[in-house]
């Protein structure tokens, strides 16, 4: 036997059948876009201050602020906006979240269980608040689970869709679970609501990722309100350059004119 015993380390093995212990390796984390600058520049200078503004426009200051939203497994998202709205304001955050990708990763599953733990015990996160590991598009479905939760916990105060990929991707009226269906649904739930609320869409909108098909259906809707609607017309000419078809069509022509506006 040698002075540390491994000799002895050994032998134990050989007789019980089990091999020496080695605790797992935690897994590599990956740099995922929510983890961007950027991404928290959206956060912060974008959703946080919609936000401070819906609140402080109401009269009465809600107990709760109820979301609907798709956090990544980190739940950045919803990390800021308790911290940076909720906590200050004495509101209570009570949250629904679709996470498709968790149903099909143990890694990411551990990963966003810990994440889950951690913000329900943050002091001002409502118990109620939950993440269904499912695509948001089965919202499309009024007898999904995802369907009835959200219709049992909203309405909502702030729906905040920020997609991966393109909300208009697909041809509109082929896929019953759809981007298009699942929004219909939550726009059914909404008008249950008797406050103004916030809509926060975030989506790729290249040439690849908006179906040629929705888009003009984008540009038709999107014509009439230049000609029905004065107040619009005058905004979309200040902001885009838009004023009639023609320029319409100009816009769309090219993706590097793409501008984000609150």
């Amino acid at each position: 036997m040698t002075a540390n015993g491994e000799q002895g380390d050994d032998l134990a093995e050989d007789i019980v059948g089990v091999e020496a212990y080695e605790a797992p390796r935690p897994p590599q984390k990956e740099f995922q876009p929510w983890h961007r600058p950027r991404k928290q520049f959206v956060r912060k200078e974008q959703w946080a201050v919609q936000l401070e503004a819906l609140l402080d426009a109401r009269s009465l200051k809600p107990e709760v602020l109820r979301y609907l939203g798709l956090p990544g497994i980190d739940l950045l998202d919803l990390r800021h906006v308790h911290d940076v709205v909720c906590r200050p304001r004495s509101i209570q955050l009570a949250f629904l979240g679709f996470n498709s990708a968790i149903s099909s990763n143990s890694d990411q599953q551990t990963e966003i269980n810990i994440s889950l733990d951690e913000v329900l015990r943050l002091p001002n996160v409502a118990t109620q608040s939950k993440i269904i590991p499912d695509d948001i598009r089965r919202l499309s479905n009024p007898s999904s689970i995802g369907n009835q939760t959200a219709r049992s916990l909203g309405p909502f105060d702030v729906v905040n869709l920020d997609l991966c990929d393109g909300f208009g991707k697909q041809e509109p009226g082929i896929v019953d679970d759809s981007h298009y269906n699942a929004l219909a649904q939550i726009l059914s739930i909404q008008l249950l609501n008797p406050n103004p609320w916030l809509l926060f869409l975030t989506t790729r909108v290249g040439h690849a990722d908006v179906h040629a098909e929705l888009l003009r259906k984008f540009q038709d809707i999107y014509e009439r309100n230049l000609t029905d609607i004065q107040a619009f017309r005058d905004l979309s000419a200040e902001k885009f350059g838009v004023n009639d078809r023609d320029s319409i069509n100009s816009a769309c022509a090219t993706e590097k004119d793409t501008r984000t506006y609150s």
